[in-house]
């Protein structure tokens, strides 16, 4: 029915622009990637697809990698 669907486009809405403003913030360095992410409301890696897919560079360092490969492994 109509209301469904405005829910929905509004559910949409809602979420792109959540993604936008967290990907404007980790352009512009304001916030951290694992923070973006969080702030868009997806998976890390899902955020990271999305930045990609904008052409925004991944500030992911070495470091970052090897924390999180720890992290993984310790949650097995």
């Amino acid at each position: 029915d109509k209301s469904k669907v405005i829910r929905e486009l509004l559910l949409r809405a809602v979420k792109e622009k959540l993604l936008e403003l967290a990907l404007e913030k980790y352009s512009k360095r304001q916030v951290s990637l694992e923070r973006a992410a969080e702030l868009a409301k997806l998976p890390l890696a899902d955020f990271m697809v999305k930045a990609a897919e904008r052409n925004i560079p991944i500030n992911y360092s070495i470091d970052s990698l090897e924390k999180d490969f720890e992290e993984a492994l310790k949650a097995k």
